[in-house]
């Protein structure tokens, strides 16, 4: 069997080295794709060690003790789990030791054969960092849609993060196949709805069938409006813990893989060339993040218009001319 993708991930995404130390963090619903991705990495010469955990119960939960220590003594760490680590303290402890990470959160074995994991990751850096540039030097983003999206909030002082799906150099993140950049606007200034109807992948949501749309008032989601089952399992899942951050306007985000669809799948979902996605709940993740919360949902939107500074850089989910 072909898994093309683990050829890419280790040279491409990741740069590695045949002498650097390898580690694979996964769990019982994915210690299947880790076990594909060791075996295929072996075959092709990096030295790799895989670590089991059980199963986490949300995005960004902390690993046991035990894996956060590998994590730090790794050169380059593959989070093949179920939810990711990335907003995990594990992971932010790592990557200050040095560490690359790159979040292969609920991956499938087709993932590895094709799709937005076969994208030229080269190419679309430049883009990723053009992007980023914009948003940084921007302060105050209005964002529609489509389906009736209306927010406006300050992104003044804050530094995008160019997410190109690659960590090439000590203290990179990355969550290949999701390309994008983001950026955390600043807290207290979201007014406004937003209309959901590309995904929210968590358990009992995924693909939106039917729009759910917040209102947003002094950067906190006050309602969550749709009656469905998918509406009713993020309500459920932002009041879980009973922390008031959780409702958070968090996060601007921008798809930028143009092989990425709409899948369920978080990685592949929040890279969608051309959407953009609302992060829900903690933003420290982010340069100049405040609030920390139990939980972070990112929320997808179909073909976007995103203006900077009254400057379009989207319209309908493509590049204004001369954006960037």
């Amino acid at each position: 069997m072909m898994y093309p993708a683990v050829e890419i991930l280790l040279k491409v995404c990741a740069r590695a080295k045949k002498e650097e130390s390898v580690l694979v963090v996964t769990d019982k619903d994915q210690k299947h794709i880790a076990r594909i991705f060791t075996d295929h990495g072996r075959e092709l010469g990096y030295e790799i060690c895989s670590i089991e955990m059980p199963t986490r119960s949300t995005h960004g939960e902390n690993p046991p003790k035990t894996v956060a220590a590998a994590m730090k003594s790794a050169n380059i760490i593959f989070g093949a789990t179920k939810f990711s680590l990335y907003h995990s303290q594990a992971r932010k402890d790592a990557v200050k030791e040095g560490a690359r990470f790159l979040n292969m959160a609920d991956y499938t074995e087709e993932m590895l054969k094709t799709g937005p994991l076969l994208v030229d990751f080269e190419k679309q850096r430049e883009v990723v960092f053009a992007v980023a540039k914009v948003l940084t030097e921007g302060k105050w983003v209005k964002l529609t849609s489509p389906a009736g999206t209306d927010i406006e909030f300050s992104i003044e002082g804050r530094r995008a993060l160019a997410e190109p799906g690659m960590s090439v150099a000590p203290g990179e993140t990355s969550s290949p196949p999701d390309i994008e950049a983001e950026l955390a606007p600043v807290e207290g200034t979201a007014n406004g709805r937003v209309v959901i109807d590309g995904s929210i992948p968590q358990p009992g949501i995924g693909v939106i069938t039917t729009p759910i749309e917040f209102i947003v008032k002094d950067g906190f989601i006050t309602e969550i409006i749709g009656d469905t089952d998918q509406a009713q399992a993020l309500r459920n899942q932002l009041a879980a813990s009973g922390n008031p951050n959780n409702y958070n306007v968090a996060e601007l985000g921008i798809g930028l893989n143009p092989l990425a669809t709409f899948s369920g799948s978080m990685l592949e979902d929040e890279g969608v060339f051309g959407s953009a996605h609302i992060g829900i709940g903690n933003n420290t993740a982010f340069p100049g993040g405040t609030l920390s919360a139990d939980v972070h949902i990112d929320a997808m939107m179909r073909k976007p218009t995103i203006i900077i500074d009254g400057k379009p850089l989207f319209v309908d989910g493509e590049f204004a001319e001369g954006a960037i």
